[in-house]
């Protein structure tokens, strides 16, 4: 399963309809937050299933602030990150997934691509983080499962080729 996953466009569909576009094959297409209301409509122009979560600038936004996916048996957590501080650790977000099992979080907040790793270790799971930056700079993600193997990258609208 492949998802395309943005975060932090900020109402600028500019880089949601590059990416989509550009990249084959998308089952789900993600929003993290600050500008997901704008998924919407485009998720609809693309046949894609659209899936969001509310950020600090979706005030007036009627999404969850948190939202949950199971793909090919991998637990994924979608947030937007404020709430865990990620602007400043990722320990609070690490420390929620373990506890609730998610074997994936995807965040934005940071504007600032990310992916991470974190091994199993004390008895506690692994934990993959991911966040594809911000789209209004043109940033996306893309992540393939295929059970519980993980692919992860990160690409720009403004990459040329």
């Amino acid at each position: 399963m492949k998802l395309l996953v943005f975060s932090d466009s900020h109402g600028s569909t500019f880089a949601m309809r590059e990416a989509l576009r550009r990249v084959r094959d998308v089952d789900y297409v993600i929003h993290a937050g600050d500008g997901a209301p704008d998924l919407f409509p485009i998720a609809q122009e693309f046949s894609v299933t659209p899936t969001a979560v509310r950020g600090n600038c979706d005030l007036a936004a009627s999404l969850p602030l948190e939202e949950t996916l199971t793909v090919e048996g991998t637990r994924v957590l979608i947030v937007h990150g404020h709430r865990y501080g990620v602007k400043f650790s990722f320990a609070q977000l690490i420390a929620d997934a373990r506890r609730r099992s998610f074997d994936l979080v995807i965040f934005g907040h940071t504007h600032e691509r990310c992916e991470q790793y974190v091994p199993a270790e004390n008895g506690l799971p692994a934990v993959y983080l991911f966040n594809p930056g911000t789209a209004r700079a043109g940033d996306f993600g893309v992540i393939d499962i295929r059970g519980k193997n993980i692919l992860m990258s990160h690409g720009s609208v403004y990459d040329i080729g």
